[in-house]
């Protein structure tokens, strides 16, 4: 075990938690559409979701560093270069999942903002990287 890594990861669980609740609590209720401008990819509304959607992907991010490091820590036999690709392609996986839940009223969003389609192509390559 690697006492080192064991302290980073359980401090990116401590930041993952952290920014995800005072986003919940304190940021993301105070955003409103109306506050916002229009992007290229469509109204105030898509931007506040994209807003959002990043936060939240931050916070999946950080808590994905998290376990990642608990892994390295203890799991010494692991080939880390196997780990990190497939775990890299595992959290791709799961933002892409959670882009397709934040438009599930409306699938046509994806067609004009095609993001997390890129995901599952960058989540794909990772895995097949490690064959």
């Amino acid at each position: 075990m690697k006492a080192e890594l064991t302290v980073a990861g359980l401090g990116c669980f401590l930041l993952a938690f952290g920014h995800a609740a005072l986003g919940v609590r304190w940021v993301l209720p105070g955003l409103t559409a109306e506050r916002l401008p229009r992007t290229p990819f469509g109204p105030r509304g898509m931007t506040l979701n994209m807003l959002r959607f990043t936060w939240h992907v931050v916070s999946v991010v950080v808590a994905a560093f998290g376990v990642l490091f608990l892994t390295l820590a203890w799991a010494t036999d692991a080939d880390p270069r196997t780990l990190l690709l497939r775990w890299a392609a595992v959290v791709w996986i799961a933002v892409a999942a959670r882009a397709a839940w934040d438009v599930r009223r409306r699938p046509s969003s994806l067609l004009r903002f095609p993001v997390p389609l890129a995901f599952v192509v960058i989540a794909v390559m990772c895995w097949a990287a490690t064959a």
